[in-house]
Parts: C-alpha cells; sequence; structure tokens
C-alpha cells in the first residue's frame, strides 16, 4: 500500500517535472536536420529550420511576435502546415509575462508602463536574434519582424528603433503610436513596412491604422498596406500572404 510519505514525494515529483516543462515544437514532428531549438528557461522561443535546408546556404529570418494570451506552440500548431512549407527560419518567441493560458508582451497601464515593457520586449528579442544569428547562418540583411495584436504593435516599436538589424516589418492588426515613433522615422528610411489590417477591427481601429498608414507614406517610408475583410483577428490566408513577403 502506497504511504502518505510516497505520494507527497510523488506530487513533488511531478511539480518539478511540470515547472520544467520546455516548450514542444508542435504535435507532429517538425522536418529538421537536428537545428529546431527550444529554450527551457522562461522566456523560451520556437525555431524552425527552412523545408530544404543546405548547411552551405544562408537564410532570411522571418520573427512571429505572438498576441495576448498566445504562445509558440499555439501558432505553431494552429499554422503547422504553413509554417513548415517555408524555406527560411522562423523564429516564434514567447512573450515575458504569463497572461491566461499563454504569455503577454506588455501592460497599457500607462504610457512609461508601456514604453518600459516594450523596452524590455526588444531587448529580448535582439538577444534571441543575437544567440541565433551567432549559431545559424542568418542572412544579416534579410531579417523579418511580424505579429499579430500586440505582436503588430512590437513590430511597429522594434522595426523603427532598430533599422540597421530589422529590414522589413509586417504587423498584423497592430497599432502605430506616434507619439512614440514619430521621432524615429527620419532615421528609419531604410526600413520597409508592409501592414495588414482587417477592415472590421474594432480593437485596434481599421480608420486608425488607415491613418497612421498616410502618415507614413507622406514621411516618405517605404509602405503597404494590404487589407482583408476581417475584425481583430487574422486567418491562414492572410498570413500566407505575409509570409510570402520574407524574400
Amino acid at each position: 500500500m502506497i504511504n502518505r510519505v510516497t505520494i507527497v514525494a510523488i506530487a513533488l515529483a511531478i511539480i518539478i517535472l511540470l515547472n520544467s516543462y520546455e516548450i514542444q515544437t508542435a504535435e507532429k514532428p517538425i522536418p529538421h536536420d537536428g537545428s529546431v531549438q527550444t529554450e527551457k528557461s522562461r522566456p523560451g522561443h520556437l525555431l524552425i529550420p527552412p523545408r530544404n535546408f543546405d548547411p552551405n546556404k544562408e537564410y532570411p529570418l522571418f520573427i512571429f511576435i505572438h498576441g495576448l494570451g498566445d504562445c509558440p506552440r499555439c501558432i505553431s500548431n494552429s499554422f503547422y502546415g504553413l509554417m513548415t512549407n517555408q524555406e527560411y527560419y522562423i523564429l516564434i518567441p514567447e512573450g515575458p509575462l504569463p497572461y491566461e493560458d499563454g504569455f503577454s508582451w506588455y501592460r497599457l497601464n500607462d504610457l512609461e508602463i508601456f514604453r518600459n515593457d516594450a523596452k524590455h520586449a526588444e531587448a529580448l528579442i535582439n538577444r534571441m536574434i543575437d544567440r541565433i544569428v551567432s549559431r545559424y547562418k542568418i542572412d544579416r540583411n534579410k531579417i523579418y519582424l511580424g505579429g499579430f495584436s500586440q505582436g503588430g504593435r512590437l513590430s511597429f516599436f522594434i522595426g523603427l528603433r532598430n533599422p540597421d538589424i530589422i529590414s522589413k516589418i509586417m504587423p498584423m492588426g497592430g497599432v502605430y503610436m506616434d507619439n512614440l515613433l514619430d521621432g524615429y522615422l527620419d532615421s528609419a528610411k531604410s526600413l520597409e513596412i508592409d501592414i495588414f489590417h482587417g477592415t472590421k477591427d474594432e480593437v485596434n481601429s481599421f480608420s486608425t491604422m488607415q491613418e497612421a498608414y498616410k502618415k507614413l507614406l507622406s514621411a516618405g517610408m517605404k509602405v503597404s498596406m494590404m487589407t482583408y475583410p476581417l475584425g481583430h483577428t487574422f486567418d491562414e490566408a492572410v498570413l500566407k500572404s505575409v509570409l510570402q513577403t520574407v524574400k
């Protein structure tokens, strides 16, 4: 018969195991050359290699920043076929703040809190880029940054502040914060911006993004805008259009 001490020991072992759980790549095994990397520490990330990996070739890197309450495994499971069918590396980092069943990148309590959280996210992603570029054959001139909602807002924030690292941003359902970013437009003229936004989006309103697009265009930025008839969401067709802009 199992005594109370044994039960407690088993329970403690389970807790330790759960605390050391690492991000899984997907429910199905992702085809790779052995280079798929996951991080045990928090926050972690998921790295998906090119479909037809060639060890002698340099590849672009696309970074997808998830939205509020999402996670790297959630994204990879939802779009498994699409994300494993690309000829470049895809990095999906994990937000540093727990939120419901997933993670968050920042708090919007006030502007200063957001700014601090966004700078923390920027530093986190830049460290991940440095680590991946040092370990894998990445074309430093082809590092792309995109994401949905929180990820779209951070794509603007990080991209415009780091045009020497990021070559193009592809925000989906995001927000351009002119009070924080207008001052970077002159120094970020090399950055390409492909905006993706739902015409029925009422969370991050479509009309507000239209005005931001016009501002960026008049400032001389390399900007385009693709619209789709959805609310504050995206589907596989939208994501496919985003991924097709990675060259």
